[in-house]
């Protein structure tokens, strides 16, 4: 779980790159999307393995030509397996989401 979410703050953390070199460069407001692809790999003591297409979008206002602030939503998707077959305990679902803010300079 922890590769996921580090995985997950790599990908948000990329966003935030590409819009502060964006932002060097003119002023104005921007949105933008994203398809993610995730893979999910327990460890034995939790064995869910599954793969998900998760979005993100963010939105950028870019308040002069050395400073923007920007806004984002990241959703993995579902990683999704039955750890118990047969049990009604047994199926798992798991999805990683949230928010980001971030000012750019």
């Amino acid at each position: 779980m922890k590769r996921l979410t580090i995985a997950a703050a790599l990908c948000l953390a990329a966003f935030a790159a590409q819009a502060q070199e964006e932002a060097a460069s003119e002023t104005g407001f921007r949105v933008g999307a994203a398809a993610v692809f995730t893979d999910y790999k327990g460890d034995p003591s939790f064995p869910i393995e599954d793969s998900g297409l998760g979005v993100a979008f963010y939105a950028q206002a870019n308040l002069s030509r050395s400073f923007a602030v920007e806004l984002g939503y990241f959703n993995s998707g579902g990683f999704e397996q039955d750890l118990d077959p047969g049990s009604t305990e047994g199926p798992v679902e798991i999805r990683f989401g949230g928010f980001d803010v971030a000012a750019l300079w």
